[in-house]
């Protein structure tokens, strides 16, 4: 399935995602950091619009918590009683902070619950980069959103990471600690890390290695979605029209980026 990222701050990106949800898209990315802190709050507007004329009621929204905005300081999470020592290159998973930015999320949105929130980059917290300590900082946040799910504030919780996390635990380990936790109803289902034709490696684990995280979500019942499948707009300057045909001489370039990552049978999201 090709979903919507709203990484970046576009001109039209109301338009953009309005199009998007009226052609069928049914998945939509955001975070509160994304498009210079704008882009959440926008994906909110457009979508309940939508909602009220009618149409995108299958549209489900991801968000994120972990990164602060850039219109928000440290100074300002003190005065919510944010201890600043949790706060590392602007990036928190204190249970404060993610209880205060779930709440600010869901008012960005207009939604009662959030459909799935990724715990964003936790690598950043690793100081030693144990195994033991990659653990510890997920199953903390994973404890707060499984209050929150049970409060109905969330439906599902994820990891999104750009793959160093994993570095240091698998996803394998990460479920299992999960269901030792938290039992089996956890509402742990989702997995989010760059793939591409530059991003390959975990794609080549699954297709020719049968192993790695593709191959463990797959295992362990998480839906994987696929960030970053033109490399924030760079592919487009190496895929020239020779790889294209070599991938399917019918397609774009950008299709041709696309179909590379969905064709794997390994991700549900792209």
């Amino acid at each position: 399935m090709i979903g919507l990222g709203t990484h970046q701050r576009l001109r039209d990106g109301g338009a953009i995602i309005r199009t998007a949800v009226q052609l069928g898209c049914t998945c939509i990315d955001t975070a509160p950091n994304y498009g210079r802190g704008l882009n959440q709050r926008e994906v909110g507007l457009v979508t309940q619009e939508c909602l009220a004329s009618g149409f995108g009621r299958d549209v489900r929204v991801s968000t994120k918590a972990g990164f602060l905005s850039p219109a928000q300081s440290v100074v300002d999470l003190v005065h919510l009683g944010i201890d600043p020592g949790s706060i590392t290159q602007r990036h928190c998973l204190s249970c404060a902070f993610l209880r205060w930015q779930v709440a600010r999320s869901r008012e960005d949105l207009g939604v009662r619950a959030i459909d799935l929130l990724f715990l964003h980059n936790p690598e950043l917290q690793l100081k030693t980069g144990s195994k033991g300590e990659a653990l510890q900082i997920f199953l903390k946040a994973a404890e707060v959103c499984e209050e929150l799910c049970a409060s109905h504030d969330l439906k599902s919780y994820g990891l999104a990471t750009w793959r160093h996390f994993l570095d240091c635990i698998s996803v394998n380990e990460l479920s299992l600690e999960v269901r030792r936790a938290f039992g089996n109803r956890h509402h742990f289902r989702a997995l989010q890390l760059p793939l591409s034709l530059i991003s390959i490696g975990a794609i080549a684990d699954g297709l020719f290695r049968a192993r790695g995280p593709l191959i463990e979500a797959l295992e362990q019942n998480i839906e994987v979605y696929g960030s970053s499948p033109l490399h924030q707009g760079e592919l487009m300057h190496f895929l020239n029209r020779e790889l294209v045909d070599w991938i399917d001489p019918s397609l774009t370039p950008a299709q041709a980026a696309l179909h590379v990552v969905l064709s794997t049978g390994l991700v549900n999201v792209v």
